[in-house]
């Protein structure tokens, strides 16, 4: 028994949703399981390039920042538009899309890539979980307990 077209595209479809969310799943819960040390440069001219990458950091956020503003002006005009328009009795009144919010992830990779251009490094550990060490900080803590 051959399906439809349009029943077998759908079940096409939902085959490729489940490994779609399974792997975004895997790698929204795995953002967490680490933690990130800086580790500065050893030279003095690593410095001034870090306080220009601070700098650079700062500035982006304050990109993001005023992007997030100007969309939530946008969104509140566009909220009372669209609430005029189903007032009127409209039927092609579509609510406004929400605003996402300041994305300041873009600015830390780029601050983290910056950073490792100036000579500093970047340690990622892996966290047991996250209210309690890193098993790189339980290590210097057992052996600094040996120790003493």
């Amino acid at each position: 028994m051959t399906l439809p077209h349009t029943v077998r595209a759908l079940y096409l479809k939902a085959r490729l949703i489940g490994p779609v969310a399974l792997l975004a799943l895997m790698v929204g819960c795995t953002q967490g399981l680490y933690e990130k040390r800086l580790i500065e440069p050893d030279a003095s001219p690593g410095q001034s390039c870090q306080n220009r990458c601070e700098l650079l950091k700062t500035q982006c956020r304050q990109r993001q920042e005023t992007r997030e503003r100007a969309c939530q002006d946008w969104h509140a005009q566009a909220k009372e538009d669209y609430d005029l328009c189903r007032g009127g009795g409209g039927g092609n009144c579509r609510p406004p899309e929400t605003c996402l919010g300041a994305d300041m992830t873009i600015c830390d990779r780029q601050y983290e890539d910056c950073f490792t251009n100036c000579g500093g490094r970047i340690e990622k550990r892996i966290k047991i979980s996250p209210d309690t060490k890193s098993k790189t900080e339980i290590a210097s803590d057992s052996k600094a307990a040996t120790t003493n």
